[in-house]
């Protein structure tokens, strides 16, 4: 769990860092036509590469003990990439030739930009995503933090060099992916150097239909995942302008970030063990392994939007540029919608314990058609809270449908062990949310806001602790350590 921590909390702050210099270096408008831009590269890579990552998790530890692993990650899935990645450039550049999205000017050029950064992301991360599952955690969130290092860089040294637009942003993004790309590799052999030696050839293609019936219905899925989560700025750009656009976008990376930060924590430390437990026992189709994983982190998204909530304004003023103060109000809902996306996440990994994932299809479906219709609704009359409040909807929408779909097929009943205890901690850490309110009224200054942070952020570590039970791992550790 230390190491993880450590890792993550680099992560984190640099993920904090870029919001700040971002919405220092950028314009409103660029921040805008940015959040698009990912929003594209987002669509090609849950389609194109998420469910094969999934695939590659669910028989890594299979795979790893016949030996064929290696071979999987560094041969058959560079190959798959390379042509996912062709369909991708090839379909930006017809996109720039006829305008259908607008992602910046020259169109060229930033569909360029955009290719550019989906490859060299989803080769890069593919390494951190497989040894977390071997169970290398250190490594995997060390690697993490130097990836988002040398994006941030390479974004900075970009913009500096070029001009404050889009393109420059993203394609500075992508050459810091791709220079990590040299460090990643060794690091990925380093891990496996002690795996056993594969028992017999493994050709291309040898379970490519298994892979298929897998990976594509979950392609379909998070396609109307990415309606759900990313369809409405093409709505919002169009009712309000980019300007508004990336007012709320940077609002909303403050809250959404976080909670992202802490779900990375969390999967980083519970997914091995999960994935481990289905692999090893499949007996009651993955209920156990599912429940365990349920029961710890529910709880902990929970108190991590009571904290984002409760720090929205002091957030603000220490993350945002000066430009971007009015956006401070935007982070409770990105927290709040960031959570709820987590949520069905966790509700997700039922399907995918059973290895029933085309069960995902219509969940993801219900979430984008509700998402679409009610910001289409929603913001030309209530702007930013009209988008807010259809994502929320959305998610909940979705995870109820996926709820009653599931529990046909398995217990999704969750441990409450604790649950006093725990209730308990999260109301001690709203008090001192409201003496920090009350405290520091009305303007303030940096080194305030940092102080109100610190004081919320010591009492959030201590609810999460609480929340997922770690005291339960982390005492033994220490009176072993005394002895």
């Amino acid at each position: 769990m230390i190491p993880i921590l450590i890792g993550t909390a680099i992560e984190s702050f640099v993920a904090v860092v870029t919001v700040k210099i971002m919405t220092t270096m950028l314009a409103p408008a660029a921040v805008g036509a940015t959040a698009l831009a990912l929003s594209l590269a987002a669509l090609f890579s849950l389609v194109f590469v998420n469910p094969v990552w999934m695939y590659l998790l669910r028989h890594a530890h299979a795979w790893e003990r016949r030996g064929t692993f290696k071979q999987r990650v560094l041969f058959e899935f560079p190959i798959y990439l390379a042509i996912a990645a062709s369909i991708v450039t090839v379909g930006l550049l017809i996109n720039a030739r006829f305008g259908w999205v607008n992602i910046g000017s020259p169109a060229m050029a930033a569909a360029t930009a955009v290719s550019f950064f989906m490859i060299a992301n989803a080769a890069v991360m593919t390494v951190p995503v497989m040894i977390n599952v071997l169970g290398a955690l250190a490594p995997a969130a060390l690697l993490n933090a130097a990836i988002c290092v040398a994006a941030l860089a390479g974004a900075m040294m970009s913009v500096h060099l070029g001009a404050p637009t889009m393109m420059h942003w993203v394609f500075g993004l992508a050459a810091g992916d791709a220079a990590m790309l040299f460090a990643a590799v060794p690091v990925f052999f380093w891990v496996t150097r002690n795996a056993p030696q594969a028992t017999g050839r493994v050709t291309i293609g040898e379970d490519a239909r298994a892979a298929a019936s897998f990976a594509l219905p979950l392609a379909g899925s998070v396609a109307f995942y990415w309606f759900q989560l990313y369809g409405y700025r093409f709505m919002f750009e169009r009712e309000l302008g980019a300007a508004r656009l990336g007012l709320f976008f940077a609002g909303y990376a403050v809250g959404g970030g976080f909670i992202n930060a802490m779900e990375q924590v969390l999967t980083q430390y519970l997914q091995p063990r999960f994935y481990r437990d289905v692999s090893s026992s499949e007996s009651d189709g993955g209920g156990g392994a599912w429940r365990a994983y349920a029961s710890l982190m529910l709880p902990a998204l929970a108190v991590s939007v009571l904290f984002a909530g409760a720090a929205a304004p002091f957030l603000g003023r220490v993350l945002l540029g000066m430009k971007f103060q009015t956006a401070s109000r935007f982070v409770i809902w990105g927290a709040l919608v960031e959570a709820s996306r987590c949520v069905f996440a966790v509700f997700s990994l039922s399907a995918h314990a059973r290895s029933e994932t085309n069960r995902l299809v219509p969940a993801n479906a219900v979430g984008a058609v509700t998402a679409l219709v009610i910001c289409a609704s929603l913001i030309p009359v209530f702007g930013e809270v009209g988008a807010g409040i259809g994502l929320a909807l959305s998610f909940a929408a979705g995870t109820a449908y996926l709820v009653w779909q599931m529990g046909s097929v398995m217990s999704l009943q969750l441990e409450l062990s604790g649950l006093p205890r725990k209730a308990a901690a999260s109301a001690a850490l709203l008090a001192v949310t409201i003496a920090a309110r009350r405290l520091l009224p009305g303007p303030m200054s940096i080194s305030s806001a940092l102080a109100a942070c610190a004081a919320l952020g010591a009492g959030f570590f201590a609810v999460l602790v609480t929340a997922i039970d770690a005291w339960k791992e982390v005492v033994p550790r220490i009176e072993a350590l005394r002895g």
